[in-house]
């Protein structure tokens, strides 16, 4: 009888334990989990993140202007006279094989101070050299060049004077006239082209001189610069004839049969005459290296 209760109180013991189980409310863990949330990592990367304007800039390198070379300024030598004045007084001709020079009348040598020449003084009108270029007139036809370096100790007191001269007839001369003029003389197919310097000569003064004619133009140039010029339809040259003047006069002015006269009082240290029309750049070339 006892173990048939003991066995009801344990039966309604169980039974208490479980009403008592059922009236509890869940625990927090059984509503919806919350989210894990991971921390977020930057993405490994090589390169900075650094705006434009910040990114590094390499320096600037000017690249340097092109020097330019001057081109060189072909040099010419007179093929029939170079007037070589030596100190001892005496001249001669530097082209080799060129026609003689003739000496007639005084002359004085000394040195310029400006250039370092030799310069021959000329005291009188009839104090001259005479070059015999009648055998180059056929050279000189379609182009030459004639070059002097001289001063005017005098103005003509009336008409001109020779300072280089190979006018009888045709030919060419440079001359200086009684308005202190500088002029040059052509004879192109019977009729004389002339060139004027605009500039009037002055008494003691050095000038340097090249008149150039290339077969369509004549030209002059006064110390380096081109002063005057003219154009021409000539075809040729007139020179005088054998009979008349076959050389060229330097401080005068040619005449037939005899030697020259009538020219400047003054001093020249260059008399050169080429078959080569020299250019405007080989003139003021050959016009500064004189200056130096």
């Amino acid at each position: 009888m006892k173990k048939i209760l003991c066995g009801i109180l344990v039966c309604i013991l169980m039974l208490s334990v479980a009403a008592c189980g059922s009236n509890q409310k869940p625990p927090i863990a059984s509503m919806s989990p919350e989210v894990s949330v991971e921390p977020t990592v930057p993405a490994a990367t090589d390169v900075p993140t650094v705006a434009p304007s910040q990114l590094p800039t390499a320096p600037v390198t000017e690249t340097p202007a092109a020097t330019q070379t001057p081109t060189p300024v072909e040099s010419v030598t007179p093929e029939i006279l170079k007037l070589v004045i030596n100190s001892d007084g005496t001249v001669s001709n530097g082209v080799v094989g060129g026609p003689a020079i003739e000496s007639y009348g005084n002359k004085t040598v000394s040195v310029d101070a400006v250039t370092g020449l030799n310069v021959v003084t000329f005291p009188s009108k009839n104090s001259v050299y005479d070059v015999q270029i009648g055998d180059y007139y056929g050279d000189m036809g379609e182009a030459f060049s004639l070059e002097v370096y001289f001063k005017l100790d005098a103005i003509p007191a009336d008409g001109y004077e020779g300072i280089a001269e190979n006018c009888e007839a045709g030919g060419f001369g440079l001359y200086v006239f009684s308005d202190a003029s500088i002029k040059f003389y052509l004879n192109l197919e019977g009729s004389y082209a002339i060139l004027t310097a605009p500039e009037k000569a002055q008494v003691g003064q050095w000038y340097h001189c090249v008149c150039v004619w290339d077969g369509d133009l004549l030209q002059m140039h006064m110390d380096g610069q081109l002063v005057d010029e003219y154009v021409s339809n000539c075809a040729y040259v007139t020179f005088p004839s054998a009979n008349t003047a076959w050389y060229l006069s330097l401080a005068g002015c040619c005449s037939a049969g005899g030697h020259g006269a009538g020219g400047i009082c003054g001093s020249m240290g260059i008399c050169n005459l080429y078959t080569t029309p020299l250019s405007a750049d080989q003139v003021s070339s050959i016009y500064q290296d004189l200056m130096q």
